[in-house]
C-alpha cells in the first residue's frame, strides 16, 4: 500500500481543479456560487479537493456525497466536516445498479470523482480491472438517472501488474446496451505491461464506455505523477463528458 496523499496537492492544481472550474463555468454560467452536486472517493483524512471546490464556490457541502472505507475512525473525521452524505463500505464489490445500492438515491451528480488510490488499494493483478467495471457501474448510473454532462475523473496507481484487455471488455460487454455492439480495444495487446501503454489503454477504454452510454463528446486531460521511493505511479484522467 503507498501513502499518495502528499502527491494529492498536485493532483488537485495540475489537473482537478481546472476540469471542474471549466465545468462549471459551461454547466451553471449563470450561478454565481456553482453548487454542483459532488461524488468522491475519499480515504477520509485527505479531502483537499472537496476544501478546494468549496474555496472556489464550485460545491456546497450539503451537496457532496462522500464515499470511505469501512473505517469507525475516518468515518468520525467526515462527520465533524457536516458533508451532504458520508457513506462507507467496499465501492469495488458495491451493487451500485441493484436497487439497494447505497448510491441509487444519490445520482446524477456534476462531478463524479473516482480516486481509487484513496480506497486503501490493494496492489495485486486484476486492480485496475475492477476499477473499470466500477467505474462503468457508476457511467451506467449516471445515465439511468438521466444525467447528460458531468465531470469525471479517475485516479489509480500504475504499477508492475500487466493489464487483461480481455477481462475489461467482458466485464463491459456484459452490460448489454441496444445498439452497441461491444467495447472493441483490439488495437492494443491482451495483457498490456507497459506503463505508458497501460495509460494509453486505461484512457481509451475509459472513454468508450463513455460512448457506450451515449456520451459522444468526451474530452481528457491526464496527469501521471511518480511516487517518490517507488516505481509505481499515481495516475488520473479528468474530463467533461458530455451527451
Amino acid at each position: 500500500m503507498f501513502n499518495v496523499d502528499n502527491l494529492k496537492d498536485q493532483l488537485i492544481e495540475g489537473l482537478w481543479f481546472s476540469v471542474v472550474k471549466e465545468a462549471g463555468s459551461a454547466f451553471y454560467s449563470r450561478r454565481k456560487n456553482k453548487r454542483m452536486k459532488l461524488f468522491t472517493l475519499t480515504n477520509g483524512i485527505n479531502f483537499k479537493e472537496i476544501l478546494k471546490f468549496e474555496e472556489e464556490k464550485l460545491i456546497q457541502r450539503a451537496d457532496i456525497v462522500a464515499w470511505v472505507v469501512t473505517d469507525y475512525n475516518k468515518r468520525m473525521r467526515l462527520e465533524v466536516e457536516s458533508l451532504g452524505c458520508i457513506l462507507d463500505g467496499d465501492i469495488l464489490t458495491e451493487p451500485i445498479l441493484d436497487t439497494s445500492s447505497q448510491l441509487q438515491s444519490h445520482f446524477p451528480c456534476d462531478i463524479i470523482n473516482l480516486d481509487f488510490s484513496s480506497q486503501g488499494p490493494n496492489i495485486r493483478s486484476g486492480r485496475v480491472e475492477c476499477e473499470i467495471e466500477c467505474l462503468e457501474k457508476n457511467i451506467n448510473l449516471q445515465n439511468r438517472r438521466d444525467g447528460r454532462r458531468f465531470v469525471l475523473i479517475y485516479t489509480s496507481i500504475i504499477d508492475s501488474n500487466s493489464i487483461n484487455r480481455d477481462n475489461i471488455v467482458q466485464a463491459s460487454n456484459a452490460f448489454q446496451i441496444s445498439g452497441w455492439r461491444g467495447l472493441n480495444l483490439t488495437i492494443f495487446p491482451q495483457n498490456i505491461s507497459d506503463p505508458n501503454q497501460q495509460k494509453a489503454f486505461i484512457e481509451e477504454a475509459i472513454t468508450k464506455i463513455c460512448q457506450k452510454y451515449g456520451y459522444s463528446k468526451v474530452r481528457f486531460n491526464n496527469s501521471a505523477l511518480a511516487i517518490p521511493g517507488h516505481q509505481e505511479q499515481l495516475y488520473s484522467i479528468g474530463g467533461i463528458i458530455e451527451r
